[in-house]
Order: structure tokens, then sequence, then C-alpha cells
């Protein structure tokens, strides 16, 4: 299963979820979305973002960015985004993939 989320801001309570192959959509908010030039993404409470990569696609499913090391507060810039849907993709260190439905204004 995967999270696909349209929220203005994706910010989901698990606070029970400490370690990396429990990281979940809780541990993790991603802000503004819509979003226009700043992407924030920030690992909330005990999670840890060591051993976790982004990668943001277009709706196309052309990659648009890639972080391979991602730190607790992470700002990804969104300038040069063409205006439309995107997709972020966080992978923890195990694999796990967690999804966002991101729009550039």
């Amino acid at each position: 299963n995967s999270l696909i989320s349209s929220n203005t801001s994706t910010s989901l309570n698990n606070p029970a979820s400490t370690s990396l192959s429990k990281l979940t959509e809780g541990d993790i908010k991603v802000f503004p979305n819509p979003v226009q030039d700043k992407l924030n993404v920030q690992f909330k409470g005990s999670a840890d973002a060591e051993g976790c990569s982004l990668q943001i696609y277009d709706g196309a499913g052309k990659l648009f960015s890639r972080e391979a090391e991602l730190k607790n507060n992470n700002e990804i810039n969104m300038q040069q985004a063409k205006t439309g849907t995107y997709f972020l993709i966080i992978i923890n260190k195990e694999g796990k993939r967690l999804y966002w439905k991101l729009v550039k204004e």
C-alpha cells in the first residue's frame, strides 16, 4: 500500500514509529502543498532520516529531483519545475517507499 495525498500539508501523527523499518508517512511532514519555490521535507519527533533518499517525478514519470542522503530538515528547490502534478517518493534503507502527490503552482 502507498500513500498518495493531495492535502495542502501532509502531516499525520504516528509517534509510535521510531525506527527506519517502521517509518511511516506520519513521521514526515511535506509542505507547502501546493508548492511554488521551496518544498520542505521534515522528519518529525524521533523519526530519523539516516539512510533515507528522496525522488521527485513529474506527471509524465520523468525524474525531476533526487536527494541521496536526507537530513531531518530538507529544503528542495522547485523553482525550475513546471506547473503541474509531481510525485514525491521517500525510500528508507530497507527499501520501503512512501508516496506524496504534490502540486506545483
